[in-house]
């Protein structure tokens, strides 16, 4: 079936009027709707990860209103849910401090989650959101993205059509994932 949003010549999507993704920032009344779509989304994905495909432990040590609100509280953390025509497909977190031995903190972005609902994959919303944080970075004059991708899974072929680059390898840090999944790839990106 023809991607109702691509045009076979087109790479980017012809949104139609007023149907563009939203990235609307976290605030403290988004909260709930937040984790939901983010645990959701996680659970979406993920679950092959976890022994007896239950992703728990990953969504206790990340996706806890106690969590969420420390991180809206703290400006080291950017957090976006993700709308596409009235609902929410996913959710986006961004740590403006965090260590990279490939460029200095001060002007790079990890991008730590960008997680979608299976249901609006495939629609472009993935590719519009990636153009958003590569401009919101670029604004903030960030000049390196960086992230960790699984390295199984369709999501390394995204980041590598937005120009990321493989820097190295490391794993998921959890001990409870199966040996298997565990290897992930550091990616990034000069801006």
């Amino acid at each position: 079936m023809e991607n109702q949003f691509l045009n076979p010549k087109e790479e980017k999507p012809r949104w139609a009027s007023g149907a563009q993704p939203r990235l609307i920032p976290l605030t403290a009344g988004l909260i709930s709707e937040y984790l939901y779509t983010g645990r959701a989304a996680y659970r979406d994905h993920y679950c092959h990860l976890w022994p007896g495909g239950d992703p728990d432990p990953y969504l206790r040590r990340n996706f806890t209103e106690a969590i969420s609100q420390a991180e809206l509280e703290n400006p080291r953390y950017i957090c976006w849910l993700i709308y596409y025509q009235g609902r929410p497909t996913g959710i986006c977190k961004l740590d403006l401090k965090k260590d990279c031995s490939y460029h200095p903190a001060e002007s790079s972005l990890f991008l730590e989650k960008i997680y979608f609902r299976k249901a609006f994959t495939g629609q472009g919303i993935g590719g519009f959101v990636m153009e958003e944080i590569l401009q919101w970075a670029a604004r903030r004059g960030r000049e390196f993205i960086w992230l960790e991708s699984m390295q199984k899974g369709p999501a390394l072929a995204f980041y590598r059509r937005y120009g990321f680059e493989i820097l190295s390898d490391t794993q998921v840090p959890y001990p409870e994932v199966l040996e298997a999944e565990k290897k992930m790839w550091v990616l990034g990106k000069h801006l």
